[in-house]
């Protein structure tokens, strides 16, 4: 069982036996505080997905491109 805090970091709710009860019952719950990098959980920031984008799209020539892509602002 996953939450987060206040600051957004990962709190991972587990108990070394997993049962049903231990969910039910809090108080018998461990939590363990796990710090998530977020380059590994999400490689591809939306600056860095936009830049590998665009990086390809160089390869072909800007009036066809042109007639097959639609710019959306906002999206």
């Amino acid at each position: 069982m996953y939450t987060q805090d206040q600051n957004g970091t990962q709190v991972i709710l587990a108990k070394a036996n997993g049962k049903k009860e231990d969910i039910e019952n809090p108080k018998n719950l461990l939590m363990v505080e796990k710090a998530v990098n977020p380059e590994k959980s999400h490689p591809f920031t939306r600056s860095k997905l936009l830049s590998s984008v665009l990086k390809k799209l160089q390869k072909y020539d800007d009036v066809k491109l042109g007639r097959c892509l639609v710019y959306t602002a906002g999206v």
